[in-house]
């Protein structure tokens, strides 16, 4: 099974996305930060079963009139997507909300998390995947938010007796202690020369000298796998989005 996760930054880098995703050729697509207009062109686009998962509301188009549209995580199959769940480890409420910028608590108030999760058929072979866009901290550090959110994540993890879980944690390798919270439980498959998924080329601070030292250290796009997977060709792909896309041969040993 060839997956690819991939945080695409809204709507900014759809035109690269597109043409990545038509190249690569993926069973299995899963999408941090899409909006779910997007998410219904793409299943469209290249006929494939969708689900999405909302985390907020974002606007488009960022202008004052603008409406504000569901925004969040969206995984994507050549095969039928079953046994869909959607699981919240943070949700503050029922309805989404504009998206509040302002600082890490109105992020907080304004945003809800979630583990999407599915079986998908390939030839023969059952695969368990499961995606998430996790807790943001401005200097990559861990806080009080990522501590409780990971413990209620690994929680709803134990349900998942097998496994593979990708997409965009915010917890840098090396730098984040609680990266270790989810490497000690799974294979962290992304090969260790990588330092860094972000692609400063594409990123905003990618031309803030200072800024993109410390995200050339940032390692926070991951693929972890329970023993029954293994994975093959695992590696990076930039000039798509502000993230680099994780790519990978999967298979079921």
């Amino acid at each position: 099974m060839k997956l690819i996760s991939l945080n695409i930054e809204g709507a900014k880098h759809l035109a690269r996305v597109c043409a990545f995703l038509e190249k690569e050729d993926a069973d299995v697509l899963c999408v941090q930060e899409i909006f779910e207009r997007d998410a219904e062109m793409i299943a469209r686009k290249y006929n494939l079963n969708h689900s999405f998962s909302p985390m907020l509301l974002s606007q488009y188009i960022k202008k004052e009139n603008e409406p504000w549209e569901p925004f969040g995580i969206c995984m994507f199959s050549k095969t039928l997507l079953e046994n869909v769940r959607s699981d919240m480890y943070w949700s503050p409420h029922q309805d989404l909300k504009k998206f509040d910028t302002t600082n890490v608590h109105t992020k907080r108030e304004t945003e809800r998390h979630m583990l999407l999760s599915a079986n998908v058929t390939i030839g023969e072979t059952l695969y368990t995947v499961a995606t998430t866009h996790f807790t943001w901290t401005p200097d990559g550090q861990s806080d009080s938010y990522q501590e409780t959110d990971t413990e209620t994540l690994l929680h709803i993890l134990e349900a998942f007796p097998e496994v593979i879980l990708c997409g965009d944690f915010n917890l840098p390798r090396n730098h984040n202690p609680l990266y270790e919270k989810f490497s000690s439980r799974y294979i962290d498959a992304i090969p260790p020369e990588y330092t860094s998924s972000l692609d400063l080329t594409l990123h905003r601070m990618g031309n803030n000298p200072v800024e993109s030292s410390k995200l050339a250290q940032f390692m926070v796009d991951y693929l972890f796998l329970t023993p029954q997977y293994h994975a093959d060709n695992v590696h990076l792909e930039s000039g798509v989005s502000d993230h680099m896309a994780v790519v990978a041969d999967i298979k079921k040993i």
